[in-house]
């Protein structure tokens, strides 16, 4: 699933993901990654139109999108 992550920053392409939140409710989010932390991803949230923090351990799948971002 990293290896998915990363790509996504490289070639800064869109990547799908299905996210669980500190409430253990499942999403399916798009997003733009930004920036990889340690602990954490910096990445676009085209659900909530901004700029969000995912906890990669509370990331489920990831799956490229193979459209660029504009």
């Amino acid at each position: 699933m990293m290896f998915m992550i990363k790509k996504s920053l490289r070639e800064d392409m869109r990547i799908a993901i299905f996210y669980i939140d500190g409430k253990n409710h499942i999403s399916n989010r798009y997003i733009k990654v930004l920036k990889i932390g340690q602990h954490d991803i910096l990445a676009y949230c085209y659900f909530r139109n901004k700029v969000r923090k995912f906890k990669i351990e509370n990331i489920l799948s990831a799956e490229l999108k193979r459209s660029k971002v504009s």
